[in-house]
């Protein structure tokens, strides 16, 4: 028997509650995975404010402590290794603290060894300005601080190597929740957070 309008009607409208509840989920999974990306891109924005933050602090410090007069008198003295260790007085924390004539010679010399603390001293002469390197040193991660000195006769830069956890850990501020966040510089991962799998993506 042909089938009768009502259970027509009947069907169709069950076809439309079918129809419409698939697309209520597609947009709660559309907004979802929006949601997830505006939260990531949120989180990213707090790492490189903190980032930036801490590299200013960091290099202003950088600064000021080569400005002490003590190391200022030590390396017009030409007396570089009592200007190395004034300059770690001021980071007490530093692995490495050296004062290195601009010619970087003896550095270049040592090379592949301090490569990073050398691109940094590099950095801060051709800038006139403190600079900040985060470089691989074995197998980890250390933060390179390095700034310019014009005593004396000859110019001269200060390095110092630090631990990563000198500096405050911008990523800590930040929670990948449903996602992969990574502070890098260049091809290396400073700091990760999330689902390495998605590294890639």
């Amino acid at each position: 028997a042909p089938m009768s309008l009502q259970r027509r009607l009947r069907l169709i409208g069950l076809g439309l509650l079918v129809l419409a509840a698939a697309l209520v989920l597609d947009g709660l999974g559309q907004w979802r995975v929006e949601h997830a990306r505006s939260s990531l891109l949120e989180e990213r924005n707090v790492v490189v404010a903190a980032t930036a933050r801490a590299a200013q602090d960091a290099t202003t410090a950088m600064a000021k402590a080569v400005a002490a007069p003590q190391i200022a008198q030590a390396v017009a003295s030409k007396d570089l290794p009592a200007a190395a260790a004034e300059l770690k007085k001021a980071w007490p924390d530093a692995e490495a603290a050296d004062v290195w004539p601009a010619d970087l010679q003896t550095q270049y010399a040592a090379l592949p060894d301090a490569a990073g603390q050398l691109a940094a001293a590099e950095a801060a002469l051709a800038s006139n300005a403190a600079q900040l390197r985060v470089v691989r040193h074995g197998e980890d991660a250390r933060v390179v601080l390095a700034a310019p000195m014009d005593t004396g006769d000859v110019r001269h830069v200060a390095v110092v190597r630090l631990p990563l956890a000198t500096l405050p850990p911008p990523a800590s501020e930040a929670h990948a929740r449903a996602g992969y966040l990574a502070l890098r510089q260049g091809d290396y991962s400073i700091v990760e957070q999330g689902d390495r799998a998605l590294a890639d993506q």
